[in-house]
């Protein structure tokens, strides 16, 4: 049983799964990554929060693990006090015993410190720009014991380091709300929690031809309009009917940009043959970024199909 790659990929927070537009010639394209755990977790309970800020943290990955219906969220015991990995076995039994073989998940906000500057940069016509900026040092210890196996990992901690900033010309700008800063730096962590339970989704930028040799200004245009389809089929009946006087280069940036179609289309496979027909023609540098993605993107669309898989 195959699952639905968008659907596992879905719990990214603020991230379309769409590509969109990022420039006139870089296309934002999503490489699907497995689960940074490597393991299927079925049944997930979150260790009670004791603090306001993690209480929040709490909120978002909840919300988002109960929306991908890819895992069951149990309600755990309160653990106050208590690491999980110094539980000894009769409390891991006893833990067991009433929630079965689930993954316990310890999530807690250490820290998240705000500060404030202000600052005046050079601006046009000898003006100067005032900047004012509010920052958040967020930092969060993550632990997991599962219940199966009696076994308790520690991540590496979470540290997001995130700011806002208002700017004016002529007048002193208020600073960003504290809390507006300190909700980005929570969603940030929560997707970084996130991704170890979840496939989750990269967004990388990478170039799409856009010249116009060889149709493919009409193909960047039809891309921009999310014409994929008619992209594909405009694409594929120039190279095609391409004359044999054709420059190699132009063949590869077409060829490679039907890939790019392919790649951001989730059909990894034809992406990687199209990518490695253009590398063939032209060893270019944005070409080879083009292949690995796509490379990247199939390998871990299987490992992502055999670990989800039930």
């Amino acid at each position: 049983m195959r699952i639905c790659l968008l659907a596992a990929l879905a719990f990214s927070i603020a991230i379309p799964l769409a590509a969109q537009l990022v420039g006139p010639s870089k296309v934002d394209v999503v490489i699907p990554m497995p689960p940074s755990l490597g393991i299927r977790v079925k049944s997930l309970a979150l260790v009670p929060a004791s603090d306001s800020y993690t209480v929040e943290l709490h909120k978002i990955l909840r919300h988002h693990l109960e929306a991908s219906r890819l895992i069951q969220i149990k309600e755990s015991p309160s653990l106050t006090g208590k690491d999980l990995g110094s539980l000894d076995e009769a409390a891991k039994a006893a833990l067991k015993a009433g929630l079965g073989p689930t993954i316990l998940l310890s999530a807690v906000v250490n820290s998240a410190e705000s500060g404030q500057e202000a600052r005046q940069i050079p601006f046009s016509n000898n003006g100067v720009k005032s900047v004012a900026t509010t920052t958040v040092k967020y930092h969060a210890t993550v632990k997991l014991l599962d219940l199966a196996t009696g076994k308790s990992t520690e991540v590496p901690p979470i540290n997001v380091d995130t700011f806002l900033r208002n700017e004016s010309v002529g007048s002193t700008p208020s600073y960003p709300e504290v809390d507006a800063v300190r909700a980005q730096a929570t969603s940030i962590a929560a997707r970084k929690v996130l991704g170890l339970l979840l496939p989750w989704a990269d967004h990388r930028s990478l170039v799409f031809f856009d010249n116009s040799a060889l149709e493919m200004k009409e193909l960047f245009n039809l891309y921009k309009a999310k014409k994929f389809a008619e992209a594909l089929a405009l694409g594929q009946a120039t190279l095609a009917k391409a004359p044999a006087t054709t420059a190699p280069r132009d063949l590869a940036r077409l060829s490679y940009d039907l890939g790019m179609l392919q790649l951001m289309s989730s059909h990894y496979p034809e992406a990687m043959g199209l990518m490695k027909a253009a590398v063939a023609k032209d060893n270019d540098s944005d070409l080879r970024l083009g292949l690995d993605s796509a490379q990247e993107a199939l390998a871990n669309q299987d490992k992502i199909q055999t670990i989800m898989s039930p």
